[in-house]
């Protein structure tokens, strides 16, 4: 297993057509229950993720919710500096989202 936490910065798929709704709701309560621990969204598409992954944690009611957040970011510095602030030195970070979302200026910096 990769080391905790978990985070994922989740941009818009935007090739997704009249599926995008849907699946961004899909790919939010599969980050809830797929051990992520903190999802980052960038993008309109991706916030709907985010508002699913939070609807989850609401739906706990265990205090085990107060581990897992969710954060949504309008420009890649904003994540940039959020996740030097808080990102810890153990934790496993995927970045996923379409590629004219240019998740690679946010990846490039935090290496």
């Amino acid at each position: 297993e990769l080391p905790r936490p978990h985070w994922l910065i989740f941009a818009d798929l935007k090739e997704l057509g009249k599926f995008a709704e849907g699946a961004h709701e899909e790919i939010g309560d599969f980050a809830y229950n797929n051990s992520i621990d903190k999802l980052i969204t960038f993008g309109e598409l991706a916030k709907i993720a985010g508002d699913e992954f939070a609807k989850s944690i609401n739906d706990l009611k265990t205090n085990s919710a107060n581990k897992l957040t969710h954060i949504h970011f309008t420009t890649h510095q904003d994540i940039v500096e959020y996740c030097l602030e808080n990102l810890p030195a153990n934790a496993t970070l995927l970045a996923k989202g379409s590629r004219s979302m240019r998740l690679e200026l946010i990846v490039d910096s935090l290496r």
